[in-house]
C-alpha cells in the first residue's frame, strides 16, 4: 500500500509559492491540495510532483505557484488523485511571505543538532510548535545535523551509516519522531547540512574532492569498540551516498540556489570534481535577506590548503552582498559553524 513515510514539509516558501515535500514507500506522484478553509471543503488540486522513483528514494516536491502574499493556506499532500476527505481535520497550514521588500516585523526559530535518544525524542519541537501558535513564528532555520548518521546508539540502525540505504534509514527513523513531524507540517523550514549528515568532523583532503577524512580519534574509538573497517573510514562513495540522501530529504525543497550543484540524468547528486557548485541558497522575508552558507561540501584542509566555502560560493556570496546592499536593511548570513568556537574549544581543528 502506498503511503507517505515522511512529510509533508513546507519548503522553499516565498510570497508567491512553496514546495511541498514528501517521501513515499513506493512509486507514485505527490498531489498537493490547497484551500482557504480549515476543513479543505474548498480544496483544489494545486500541483503534482514528478514521478517518485527509487533513484531518489521515492522523495519529491509538489511545487506551488501563483499564491498570494501574506495569505494562510490549508493543504494536504497525498499520493491519490482524489480530494482529501473533510473528515480528516485539522489539516496543516502555512502562511506565505509578505511582498518582497516590505518592512514588517517577524519572528522565526533556529537550531541544529537533532539526535533523539529514543522513540520519544524530539519533545523540544512541541515547545516550538506552541511558540508557533502563540507568537506567530513564520519559519524555522534548521542549520545542521538534522540527522546523526554516525551515532550508532541513537540513529535507529545501530551502526554507522555506510551506504545510501542506511543514510535513508537514519532519516526515516529520526524524522518520523511525532513532535518533529507535526511541527514541520505547519512551520515552513529552511535547512542546511553540517558534518553529521555525513560523518563526524569530516572534510576533504584535496581540492578535487576525491579523498575524504574523519579525525583519527573517531577512527581509533570505533576500532576499540569493534566497529568494522567500513565504519571507520570514509571513501568517496560513502560521501556521495550521504549527500544524495541529503539532497533527497533537505536539498530538493530548498529555494533559490546561489550556484546549483550538478545533478546527473536521473536527478541524483553527482559530485563531479570540476563542479564549482554548492548547497548554498538565498531567500527573502519582506525587508530581510538571507544567505544560507554551505560550509561542508567544499571544505578542504591539508598541509598547504584550507577552504570552507570554495571559490564558487565565495563569488556567489560577494555578488549577493552587492545585490542586497541597498535593497534590504537587514541581512542574515546563516552558518552551520559557530564563528567564535575556534577561539577556545576547537580541539579537532574543525
Amino acid at each position: 500500500m502506498q503511503d507517505l513515510l515522511l512529510g509533508p514539509i513546507v519548503g522553499g516558501l516565498t510570497p508567491f509559492g512553496a514546495y511541498l515535500w514528501g517521501r513515499a514507500n513506493a512509486s507514485g506522484e505527490l498531489h498537493a491540495w490547497l484551500g482557504s478553509k480549515p476543513d479543505l471543503s474548498d480544496a483544489f488540486l494545486a500541483s503534482k510532483s514528478l514521478p517518485l522513483v527509487p533513484e531518489n528514494g521515492y522523495a519529491g516536491v509538489a511545487p506551488l505557484n501563483g499564491l498570494s502574499p501574506n495569505t494562510r493556506y490549508y493543504y494536504a499532500l497525498t499520493l491519490s488523485d482524489r480530494p482529501p476527505s473533510p473528515n480528516l481535520v485539522p489539516f496543516p497550514q502555512f502562511t506565505t511571505f509578505p511582498p518582497v521588500g516590505e518592512r514588517v516585523s517577524f519572528s522565526f526559530a533556529f537550531g541544529s543538532c537533532f539526535r533523539p535518544e529514543n522513540e520519544n525524542g524530539g519533545q523540544i519541537f512541541n515547545a516550538i510548535d506552541r511558540k508557533r501558535q502563540q507568537e506567530g513564528l513564520r519559519f524555522i532555520l534548521m542549520i545542521g545535523d538534522q540527522i546523526y548518521a554516525d551515532a550508532a546508539p541513537q540513529n535507529g540502525i545501530g551502526k554507522v551509516a555506510c551506504n545510501l540505504q542506511e543514510y535513508r534509514d537514519v532519516y526515516t527513523y529520526t524524522w518520523s519522531r511525532p513532535p518533529l513531524r507535526r511541527l514541520l507540517e505547519n512551520l515552513p523550514a529552511f535547512m542546511i547540512l553540517d558534518d553529521h549528515e555525513v560523518d563526524d568532523d569530516w572534510r576533504w583532503l584535496d581540492m578535487e574532492r576525491r579523498w575524504a577524512h574523519i579525525p583519527w580519534w573517531d577512527q581509533a574509538q570505533r576500532w576499540l569498540l569493534g566497529y568494522p573497517p567500513q565504519e571507520r573510514h570514509i571513501p568517496l562513495k560513502r560521501v556521495q551516498d550521504a549527500l544524495q540522501a541529503y539532497w533527497e530529504h533537505q536539498g530538493m525543497h530548498a529555494p533559490h540556489y546561489a550556484l546549483p550543484p550538478a545533478l546527473n540524468e536521473v536527478g541524483q547528486y553527482a559530485l563531479p570534481k570540476s563542479d564549482p557548485g554548492s548547497l548554498a541558497y538565498t531567500f527573502n522575508f519582506g525587508g530581510a535577506a538571507f544567505f544560507v552558507m554551505d560550509t561542508r561540501t567544499m571544505r578542504v584542509r591539508n598541509r598547504r590548503q584550507r577552504s570552507m566555502l570554495g571559490e564558487g560560493q565565495w563569488k556567489a556570496l560577494e555578488n549577493w552582498l552587492l545585490c542586497v546592499k541597498d535593497a534590504y536593511p537587514v541581512k542574515f548570513l546563516v552558518s552551520s559553524c559557530a564563528l567564535l568556537f575556534n577561539m577556545w574549544l576547537d580541539i579537532p581543528r574543525d
